[in-house]
């Protein structure tokens, strides 16, 4: 159990964005406003059709010690901005939300271009949301 919490700090906070603000792409039913989870299937699903994005399934970094630390991390993907080279990690959680960790604006564009294939929306970590174009829309 103390190992999955410290894999759980150790992704979100180092990997996806050193305490940072996060973005997510969240699919809320439209008739209750209740989340309706992206599954693990549908997103695999998704990366296999998206020619920028590569799927990673694991995520290692080097302790300050130099220990070479791994662990599963099974929707962990990574894309390349085709334009600037930048690289952008999209993290699928088991609670069915994909998280990304300071995303660039062209990062959030290509966040709505995933949540609208997927049926879904970008919120930032306030409840905001953004549109296409990577500009908030409103706020919670």
């Amino acid at each position: 159990m103390l190992i999955e919490i410290v894999n759980l700090f150790v992704h979100k906070f180092l990997l996806l964005g050193q305490c940072g603000s996060f973005f997510n792409i969240i699919r809320v039913d439209q008739g209750h406003g209740e989340p309706h989870p992206i599954t693990l299937e549908e997103w695999l699903a998704y990366v296999s059709s998206d020619e920028e994005m590569r799927l990673k399934g694991e995520a290692s970094l080097t302790s300050p010690s130099g220990d070479a630390i791994k662990w599963d991390a099974p929707g962990l993907t990574e894309w390349v901005d085709p334009h600037t080279r930048n690289r952008a990690w999209f993290d699928h959680s088991r609670t069915g939300i994909v998280s990304v960790g300071n995303p660039s604006q062209e990062t959030l564009v290509k966040m709505f271009k995933v949540a609208k294939a997927l049926g879904a929306i970008v919120q930032g970590d306030e409840g905001e949301g953004y549109d296409a174009s990577g500009q908030p829309l409103w706020r919670d």
